[in-house]
């Protein structure tokens, strides 16, 4: 994994096999279409008044006239992460202090490989490998805009192998995992390799 942090210079347009991430307060819709639009423009040279962001009938935005950005967005607590890149990605953020409950959580979402390397963690591990799955299989939903309901029953991630890829049905995704913040985790998912790069307000 590549990953520079950027906070300070201008990005200017997204280089091929790069996914730009950027970390911003936690923003209402609005305000949060904005600063997309305004994003958007840096990644491609356009301005603002050319890109369009509408939403597909699964929900999933996109710029109509700007087909070849893509885009994903993530939020957890008060700050959201956005991820652009030249091709189709998917992204998830979590704290990794949130209560949840992992094993009914993972008993009903998780493919029972998963689940029984989840099983087999002591209790102190479980956490972190929960969200580390986690975050790998919302990443892969995103990626195909099919929606939680439908998409978790069709990916899978491997613990078993270096940087636990994950597989929707018979496809091999490509995986990157970064920390965006302290105490934060994140994946990306792509269908081939790519780099990452990293803008934060914080």
């Amino acid at each position: 994994m590549i990953l520079i942090d950027t906070n300070r210079s201008s990005p200017g347009k997204l280089l091929p096999g790069e996914v730009r991430l950027h970390v911003k307060p936690y923003l209402k819709r609005e305000e949060r279409n904005a600063v997309l639009r305004r994003l958007a423009g840096e990644c491609t040279g356009n301005t603002l008044n050319k890109i369009n962001l509408e939403y597909s009938r699964r929900g999933k935005p996109f710029f109509r006239h700007s087909p070849q950005l893509h885009f994903s967005l993530s939020h957890t607590g008060e700050k959201i992460l956005m991820a652009f890149a030249q091709f189709a990605i998917g992204i998830d953020v979590e704290v990794g202090t949130r209560q949840v409950s992992f094993e009914a959580v993972a008993r009903r979402f998780f493919d029972r490989s998963e689940y029984t390397f989840l099983k087999n963690c002591s209790e102190a591990e479980r956490p972190t490998v929960f969200f580390r799955m986690w975050v790998r299989k919302e990443a892969a939903v995103k990626l195909t805009g099919e929606g939680l309901a439908s998409g978790l029953s069709k990916v899978r991630v491997d613990p078993m192998e270096e940087n636990w890829p994950i597989y929707r049905e018979k496809e091999k995704l490509f995986v990157q995992e970064v920390a965006p913040w302290p105490g934060a985790i994140s994946a990306i998912v792509a269908r081939h390799q790519f780099s990452v790069t990293l803008h934060s307000e914080f």
